[in-house]
């Protein structure tokens, strides 16, 4: 394997890693990845992580690097590419599947009666401090406190089915601990019963449980969007190796990789305009990228529209 000059790095008897398994993943010797050695080569550092991305941003990242694949006949490249597109593919359908049925309007009245009970209990339950410290009522509101809300009411501000998956995880601590008893005596059995009743009614209304029937697990998106980003950063590491293996390929591999510049530049924008924004706004920042309006989904990612 071609190596470079150890003078490269100063203070290194050999490669970087991070370089090392650039090379090792691509296929093609070291000195196509070395940036100083030649203005033109490409630099790598920007293709090691993909940007940050949300699933609509992906999705729109993909629409945009698919139809750009370079046309040579490198099995690599075309394999990283459908690797790349079946990733999107997945992502969208789990997207898709997640994506509740019901009419938002008509779930927020259900949703805020539910809030409303569980804040009551929390309430209620946090009035015992007004008793000396060695009180029994006091030590049992504590307790029963800090097993239910050991949060306080965050989950309440958590997607409704993600709420209601809490909310039902709550409702069976309190029948698997036997606190139904204890909670009657110090928050008072009607509340208990409007409690239950409002989580029986907003499962209903969102379509995910009935009495005596679980509650399903909120499906998570982290899995698929991790695979769409590392099969992002697979297909620009072989786009890479492609542009930095002949001078006459670079201009179609930067080409390629210009919508991944292009989202990286959408998203240092987005979080430089947030700078002075609240927490709050930060973390939805993080979930919801704004993009340019060519980074649309309006269609499908198809995995075929690499296949000729």
């Amino acid at each position: 394997m071609h190596g470079p000059p150890e003078a490269f790095y100063p203070s290194q008897s050999r490669p970087p890693r991070i370089f090392s398994r650039l090379f090792v993943q691509s296929g093609l010797p070291s000195h196509y990845f070395l940036v100083g050695m030649d203005p033109q080569i490409i630099d790598p550092i920007s293709y090691l992580r993909p940007p940050r991305m949300s699933v609509r941003s992906g999705l729109s990242l993909c629409r945009t690097l698919l139809p750009l694949v370079p046309e040579v006949p490198d099995p690599r490249i075309t394999k990283a590419a459908s690797a790349l597109a079946l990733s999107a593919d997945d992502l969208e359908a789990q997207w898709k599947a997640k994506k509740q049925p019901y009419n938002v309007d008509d779930v927020r009245p259900y949703d805020q009666r539910l809030d409303r009970a569980w804040a009551a209990i929390e309430n209620i339950l946090t009035q015992y401090q007004v008793f000396d410290a060695e009180d029994a009522d006091r030590l049992l509101a504590d307790r029963l406190k800090q097993r239910l809300f050991p949060e306080g009411l965050e989950f309440l501000l958590l997607p409704y089915a993600e709420q209601h998956a809490e909310s039902q995880r709550l409702v069976d601590l309190i029948e698997e601990e036997d606190l139904r008893e204890e909670l009657d005596r110090l928050v008072g059995e009607n509340f208990i019963d409007q409690l239950l009743t409002a989580h029986q009614t907003y499962g209903e209304v969102l379509g995910i449980g009935t009495a005596g029937q679980p509650s399903p697990s909120p499906v998570s998106l982290n899995a698929p969007l991790r695979a769409l980003a590392q099969a992002v950063t697979n297909y620009a590491l072989q786009v890479l190796a492609f542009g930095n293996s002949d001078p006459d390929n670079i201009a179609a591999a930067r080409r390629a990789l210009e919508p991944i510049d292009r989202l990286r530049r959408a998203v240092a924008r987005r979080r430089a305009g947030r700078r002075n924004a609240s927490e709050e706004e930060e973390l939805d920042d993080v979930e919801f990228i704004e993009q340019p309006e060519a980074m649309t989904v309006s269609e499908p990612v198809h995995s075929e529209i690499i296949a000729n």
